[in-house]
């Protein structure tokens, strides 16, 4: 009676277990840096409600100045943003519109997401706050939208 596996039997199951970790690592990184190129894009939109408390007499202009950093946004609009990583600019376009760029600076960011770099755009459109990526150096992790 044979007890234990044989050489091929456990070469078989390290073959498999190489192949699926060949699989899923790259698959893994590609979530993780994605993650973090969203955190900002994500916590912008958590600022909805702010947005539409910020906008007075039915306009931008008057209570967002341009912004160069969270700190200022948070000093002039009550609009509290994640800085740890990240670095804010921009500024009331127009009655309707704010205009956001957002620089990756982090130096606890992965390596693929340290050259993120993204443009929103904020619309009053209607009586809500619409808003849309309309640049970005990375697509892949923050995608551009396109209406």
């Amino acid at each position: 009676m044979k007890k234990g596996f044989s050489l091929i039997e456990l070469m078989v199951v390290i073959a498999i277990i190489a192949i699926l970790a060949a699989i899923a690592l790259p698959l893994y990184a590609e979530f993780t840096c994605k993650a973090q190129a969203q955190e900002a894009y994500n916590a912008i939109k958590d600022t909805k409600s702010s947005w539409a408390a910020a906008r007075t007499d039915d306009v931008f202009t008057v209570t967002v100045p341009p912004f160069a950093s969270a700190d200022d946004l948070m000093n002039t609009v009550s609009i509290e943003l994640p800085d740890r990583n990240w670095d804010y600019a921009g500024g009331a376009v127009g009655d309707d519109t704010v205009l956001i760029d957002v620089i990756a600076n982090g130096a606890d960011l992965k390596a693929c997401v340290q050259t993120v770099a993204f443009q929103m755009q904020l619309d009053y459109i209607e009586h809500s706050i619409e808003f849309r990526v309309i640049n970005s150096t990375h697509p892949q992790y923050i995608k551009v939208s396109t209406h």
